[in-house]
């Protein structure tokens, strides 16, 4: 059998854009404000949902996108769980 790699790659989407009033200029305002609350723009609340991503996929190479401020942090969350 051929060996195979489990490549992931996530955007984090940077914490510049972590913000409501960056959407707020999109054609539908009332589904954005639903799908884009501030709850859900928090770092706490992505982060955990970005880890719980990234191990569902038991990935072989991990890459992040816009991930500067929280590289590290995401990477210590990944390596605790295995």
């Amino acid at each position: 059998s051929t060996p195979r790699v489990r490549i992931v790659q996530y955007n984090v989407l940077a914490a510049v854009y972590a913000s409501t009033d960056r959407y707020t200029s999109l054609p539908s305002v009332e589904i954005n404000k639903i799908l884009l609350t501030t709850e859900k723009l928090d770092w706490e609340y992505r982060k955990k949902n970005i880890v719980h991503e990234i191990l569902q996929h038991n990935a072989d190479v991990i890459t992040l996108q816009d991930s500067s401020k929280f590289f590290r942090v995401i990477v210590q969350e990944v390596d605790d769980f295995e």
